[in-house]
């Protein structure tokens, strides 16, 4: 019988290559308080940290709650400020997948209020890396700018590649949000490369969804459709919802700027499938975007006003300011065309 350091490390192994069914199974079985010792306490709160983290890539938001809440208490119990403010970020990466902000920021306040009298590098960097993709969301770039400035620091200052590869691709986000096409897609050859150097599936799969999604939007086509590729194939072996609908929505942007509207609507009907029951709310939204922009690709005004309507409330509803000001822009050319 394997022991339970066998079994962690198989878990880890299997999240780093994105199967996060496995993963779970895996944590689950080391989430067991084997005895009342402390040592092994705490590794079970880890493993129920890290089963929320696989239930958030799932997109499998009741079971990943579950597991935060566990994880924190026996933190709490323990009297492990740094377990707690650990379990703290993730409650809060999850309600942010998950659509409820607010609670998010909520969340990553409590962590970092836990964490800071530990001056802990690595696990503020986290708490910034996470809460500067919210404040990125919300429109608010300047926060967020400062946050991911503060958290790549962290990381290259402890040598955490992986970790500072994980705040590249969101610069990378910001970047491509504020139109800047070079800088963006500078950050996520960086991060792709300390992905595949560290053999992170997961982190490359996501990096490579992002810059197949840039490129088709700075019109560098035969750079998106090699990105969109490699990230499909990568997706076949892995599992969760969440990512592949951000993966759909970037191979229905590729599409679109190949003038495939028929293949983007394809992958828009996918991303829907995928991000369907609250799954990823952010995605079911791009993914209205997209058939928007599609529709007036064809010159279908009305359908296109539909979808462009049915992406506004949903950004509306989550608070993604930025968003809804590149919406702003299609909808002003959606009225042009109707005129």
């Amino acid at each position: 019988m394997p022991t339970l350091e066998a079994v962690l490390l198989r878990a880890r192994d299997a999240a780093g290559a994105g199967r996060w069914a496995l993963a779970r199974r895996l944590f689950r079985k080391a989430a067991v308080a084997t005895s009342p010792l402390p040592r092994d306490r705490a590794r079970a709160a880890d493993a129920h940290r890290w089963c929320s983290i696989a239930g958030l890539r799932l997109g499998d938001w009741e079971s990943s709650v579950e597991d935060v809440d566990r994880s924190l208490s026996m933190s709490i119990a323990l009297a492990d400020v740094r377990r707690e403010a650990k379990s703290l970020n993730v409650a809060g990466a999850v309600q942010f997948e998950q659509g409820d902000w607010g609670a998010a920021l909520h969340f990553y306040d409590r962590a970092r209020v836990v964490a800071r009298p530990l001056k802990d590098q690595m696990l503020l960097a986290g708490i910034d890396n996470n809460e500067g993709a919210l404040w990125a969301a919300r429109g608010v770039t300047a926060r967020a700018r400062r946050l991911y400035a503060s958290a790549l620091a962290g990381f290259r200052a402890g040598s955490e590649t992986v970790s500072a590869a994980r705040v590249m691709n969101n610069l990378g986000l910001l970047m491509a949000e504020e139109g800047a096409w070079r800088q963006a897609l500078d950050w996520y050859q960086q991060a792709a490369a300390d992905a595949r150097e560290a053999r992170d599936a997961d982190l490359l799969l996501t990096v490579l969804t992002n810059l197949a999604r840039t490129s088709a939007e700075c019109s560098r086509a035969s750079h998106a459709r090699s990105a969109a590729d490699e990230a499909l194939a990568l997706a076949e072996a892995m599992e969760g919802k969440p990512a592949e609908a951000d993966l759909f929505c970037a191979l229905a942007a590729v599409a679109r700027a190949e003038q495939r509207p028929a293949e983007a609507d394809r992958w828009i009907a996918a991303a829907l499938e995928a991000a369907d029951g609250g799954r990823n709310p952010l995605s079911e939204a791009d993914a209205w975007e997209q058939r928007a922009r599609v529709r007036l690709q064809e010159g279908r005004i009305e359908e296109a006003r539909d979808a462009l309507d049915r992406a506004r409330a949903r950004y509306d509803a989550l608070g993604a300011k930025s968003a809804l000001v590149r919406l702003s822009g299609l909808g002003s050319t959606l009225a042009m065309e109707q005129v």
